[in-house]
């Protein structure tokens, strides 16, 4: 009984400085500019949809192969590659090149690609219903028949807004991306 007396009773904990868990500001600045739209945008798109991210590795030591020895065309580079996976592969999952307004989901006859390359899940810029983001290369061990062997390896993030696109048919989009990233002669 004393315990709900003394939270109803209590006075609320400071926000910064003395008797805070919480160092004092030193400065405030507002949000303006590209900060205050990224800001806006991504708490809209957080608020607005209904997003999961899928998360797959991708096994890409024979691009990175070709890569190396220049058997890709004269330029292209990883970028290109994954840019072309990813581009076949919308053309092969349409719902994944949409955008979502109210309650229609409009498929997109154009694949418009933005190509951002890290390694943290993404977060869908409304009104898309999805983004992929691609970690870098690195290398990783992998069993072989002499024991372990180093794999270069990368991330595919797939994140998907749940009213536009399942999981089932979202997962089968990296798995082909991963598909053509693995075998880079056909891209």
């Amino acid at each position: 009984m004393a315990s709900r007396w003394i939270r109803r009773n209590a006075q609320p904990e400071p926000t910064c400085g003395p008797g805070s868990s919480h160092p004092p500001a030193t400065s405030v600045r507002p949000l303006a500019g590209t900060r205050a739209v990224i800001a806006r945008r991504m708490l809209a798109s957080l608020q607005g949809s209904a997003q999961y991210t899928l998360v797959r590795a991708v096994d890409v030591t024979e691009l990175a192969d070709r890569h190396d020895r220049a058997i890709l065309p004269a330029g292209v580079t990883y970028t290109d590659a994954v840019a072309r996976a990813v581009a076949l592969s919308l053309a092969a999952h349409p719902d994944l090149n949409a955008h979502i307004t109210g309650e229609e989901v409009l498929l997109a006859a154009a694949i418009d690609l933005g190509i951002g390359i890290d390694s943290f899940p993404p977060i869908i810029n409304p009104p898309e219903v999805a983004i992929l983001g691609v970690g870098r290369i690195t290398d990783s061990p992998a069993p072989s028949d002499a024991g372990i062997t180093w794999r270069k390896s990368m991330t595919l993030s797939l994140t998907v807004d749940h009213r536009a696109v399942d999981g089932a048919p979202a997962a089968r989009f990296p798995a082909g991306v991963a598909d053509r990233l693995q075998a880079p002669a056909a891209l």
